[in-house]
């Protein structure tokens, strides 16, 4: 790996700004830039610019799955804790899951997920133009 390369791609990086309007689209782009630094490290310069967009899409879906896999597993965990106690009537003063507000997250996270992800791919075009005219 080119030292030099190396500096010049988490220093485009560093500086790259998307079309950030709010906090939110910020951090966003926070996370995607911190992932770029990270693979840039992991796998050294050449490969990651060298990654298929059906890799970079393979292991954000992964990612993406697993993370809603885990938080359904807990709802659900916690609702049948919920059906538990309301058969052992137990649980009638209990508060009780919000099904709406805990689907918005859901729906939610899995957006910003998709989001980092294009930005992710936005950063890697960003690194491989400049490196590619200099």
């Amino acid at each position: 790996m080119s030292n030099r390369r190396y500096h010049q791609a988490k220093k485009i990086l560093c500086k790259y700004e998307g079309d950030n309007k709010t906090q939110d689209e910020i951090e966003l782009w926070d996370v995607a830039r911190q992932m770029c630094i990270a693979d840039i490290d992991a796998m050294g310069v050449e490969d990651y610019l060298n990654q298929s967009a059906s890799d970079i899409s393979m292991a954000f879906m992964d990612i993406c799955v697993n993370t809603m896999h885990d938080q359904l597993n807990e709802i659900l965990t916690m609702r049948d804790a919920e059906t538990g106690l309301d058969e052992l009537g137990l649980g009638t003063e209990q508060d009780r899951i919000d099904l709406v507000r805990v689907s918005k997250a859901l729906h939610n996270n899995y957006a910003s997920g998709m989001a980092v992800m294009t930005n992710y791919f936005s950063m890697l075009e960003a690194v491989k133009n400049y490196l590619h005219e200099s």
